[in-house]
């Protein structure tokens, strides 16, 4: 069955009442479809702070319906305030921590093709098996083939099969201090985030600056060892571009600016 899926949907647990459809026995269930591109996983393993989990969940319009976040199908639910947003965040953020990490495992396991990731997918299915709402399995297609339409009955659950379903490669993020598994939509995409990616960008940037100013230290034959090392170290200890700017103004490290004779304020010293 789960090779011959076609699409993703939601199952909500919500109960609603479109506006076309009379009242009648607490109302119906409408189905929405998770295109099987979309970023969905690769968005919720991004999701580090109330930032980013509020953009989410816009994003994909949930809601939390305890103990899971769930997709809404009655117009009342049109947004999430954000007092309402918070109080999820704070009560769930544990609770996503470990969805990730799920994920994340099931992920590598699938990429590595580990003898481990069938176990992982069974382990997935009876924990789906064993949730209060009934999963829905709507076969279509034509006579030569079959397909399934799966209803997700919350986030958990629409991780999980997006990821076992998905036919696109999954790929390890390229920053370094990262390598998170994602979902490669975009061929030629090589990190998990546009977060990383910018993070990396000015990584870059902040190294490649590091070694102008190092240059500039090295050439200034006026400056004594001791404050050498000083700058160096100031160097070393600076983490972004606009604290690097800060040391390159502080000890006179411009362009026009390296070589020049000190001020009084900021003495050399005599080497020993």
């Amino acid at each position: 069955m789960i090779a011959g899926i076609a699409k993703l949907g939601w199952m909500s647990p919500v109960k609603v009442v479109p506006d076309d459809v009379e009242i009648a026995d607490g109302g119906t269930r409408q189905k929405t479809t998770i295109d099987p591109s979309e970023p969905l996983t690769n968005d919720f393993l991004a999701i580090d702070s109330y930032g980013s989990f509020k953009s989410f969940i816009e994003t994909y319009g949930l809601i939390p319906f305890e103990p899971y976040l769930v997709k809404p199908t009655t117009l009342y639910w049109t947004e999430v305030h954000d007092d309402v947003a918070r109080f999820t965040w704070n009560h769930l953020k544990k609770r996503i921590c470990k969805w990730q990490k799920q994920t994340v495992e099931l992920m590598i396991a699938k990429r590595d093709k580990s003898p481990e990731f069938q176990g992982l997918v069974e382990r997935g299915q009876l924990r789906m098996a064993k949730k209060s709402y009934d999963q829905d399995f709507e076969a279509a297609g034509d006579d030569s083939s079959q397909y399934y339409f799966i209803l997700a009955s919350d986030i958990e659950d629409a991780l999980f099969m997006q990821v076992i379903s998905t036919e696109q490669p999954i790929e390890l993020c390229a920053r370094e201090d990262c390598q998170r598994p994602f979902i490669q939509h975009n061929r030629g995409r090589v990190y998990c985030s546009r977060g990383c990616k910018l993070k990396d960008h000015m990584d870059q940037e902040t190294a490649a600056m590091k070694n102008v100013l190092r240059g500039r230290v090295n050439r200034n034959m006026k400056l004594n060892p001791k404050r050498r090392a000083e700058i160096r170290e100031a160097i070393t200890n600076a983490r972004t571009v606009k604290a690097l700017e800060k040391v390159e103004k502080d000890f006179g490290l411009a362009a026009k600016d390296a070589g020049r004779q000190p001020s009084k304020g900021e003495s050399h010293g005599n080497s020993t």
